[in-house]
């Protein structure tokens, strides 16, 4: 049979005309809605296991024989989380989030602040120390010159280490590195005596020689010798070397320093160059060297047989005469050394050396500062 209900209120809106079906249901049937046209709604019974109340019940407090199992979709509390587990949910978001790692979770302990940097202080644990301005400042310098100027460092922090002879000789050039071996070699010298100053000082645009003798007198020299005469030097920039030729020959004179090595001419440290023998006169060449205080040689060599002024050994006896060392106490002192040479440069450093001792003659050979 079919009866009239009032109308339906369908959710979307509109309302419409429940036609129930004309048979009465049987025991747990459910009503079930078989379309919707027109403003009615047809439905039918359908069975349902239990028992059912009465054809044409319609409200829903009133249907009975529902076990929990009916509608299995639905969580309730008997079933509880056993029963969701069903759903078979499983999530993998390892594409989205960072797999857990001790290192990471150990930076992620820490406390961000200013000026601080992160760093691992063993397997998984991690602290902050300081990172400050001038240490972002030399980090981003491109290379270790630029990490140099922004230390303010100069020429030095590169320089080329001074050798011990060069420290002794007074002849490191620019800007110099000692070792500490060096610095206490060059600190024993002078603290014995070698590197103490005993002369008044030297004034520019003055002549100093070998020996400030009594009398001055004349040398011939002998063609292609390197004479070599001793002289203590103060401290200043030396700016000519020259001799006088009292009697010409033809030819050329070559005019040099070198550095003292214990008591015997060392290392070259100038070559001047030459100067014409071929007049008269005083001759000279123009340099320009830096000396320490110390003991050095002054040299000259000729390819003519010119006479030069010189120094007369026996005369000799002023402040910087001192022993340039004897074989035997029965020898007469050293004046100066010789070697054989050539028409060319001096060489780098003295050869065979001869000592020329005795009441002799030195060649007189000047520097200026």
């Amino acid at each position: 049979m079919s009866r009239d209900l009032p109308d339906l209120i369908i959710p979307g809106g509109g309302s419409y005309l429940l036609q129930l079906p004309a048979a009465a249901p049987d025991a747990g049937d459910v009503l079930q809605v078989l379309a919707v046209s027109g403003g009615l709604v047809t439905t039918e019974w359908d069975a349902v296991s239990g028992g059912g109340g009465g054809g044409g019940v319609t409200d829903h407090g009133e249907l009975t024989g529902l076990a929990d199992d009916d509608h299995t979709q639905y969580f309730n509390t008997a079933r509880g989380d056993a029963r969701y587990s069903q759903l078979g949910h499983t999530h993998d978001y390892s594409a989205v989030y960072q797999p857990l790692d001790g290192e990471l979770t150990a930076l992620a302990g820490l406390t961000s602040a200013a000026n601080k940097l992160p760093y691992f202080t063993g397997s998984g644990t991690a602290a902050l120390t300081e990172f400050t301005a001038a240490g972002r400042a030399l980090l981003d310098d491109a290379d270790a010159s630029a990490q140099r100027t922004t230390l303010g460092l100069s020429a030095g922090a590169t320089a080329a280490q001074a050798s011990g002879a060069e420290i002794t000789a007074g002849t490191e050039t620019g800007i110099r590195t000692y070792s500490p071996a060096d610095i206490v070699s060059f600190v024993d010298q002078h603290a014995a005596g070698a590197g103490v100053d005993p002369t008044p000082g030297h004034r520019t645009g003055i002549w100093y020689h070998a020996y400030p003798g009594i009398s001055p007198s004349t040398l011939t020299l002998t063609v292609n010798r390197i004479y070599y005469v001793p002289i203590f030097l103060s401290a200043a920039t030396y700016t000519k070397l020259g001799i006088e030729v009292t009697t010409l020959a033809s030819g050329n004179a070559r005019l040099g320093i070198y550095g003292n090595s214990n008591g015997i001419p060392g290392s070259r440290l100038v070559d001047g160059g030459t100067v014409a023998t071929g007049t008269t006169g005083e001759k000279s060449v123009t340099i320009s060297q830096v000396l320490n205080a110390g003991w050095y040689w002054l040299a000259v060599i000729c390819d003519a047989a010119a006479v030069v002024r010189g120094d007369n050994g026996a005369s000799a006896g002023g402040i910087v005469r001192v022993s340039l060392g004897i074989n035997n106490l029965s020898d007469n002192d050293t004046v100066y050394y010789f070697e054989a040479g050539s028409g060319g440069a001096l060489p780098s450093s003295a050869g065979s050396l001869t000592a020329q001792a005795g009441a002799t003659v030195a060649p007189r050979v000047g520097v200026q500062c």
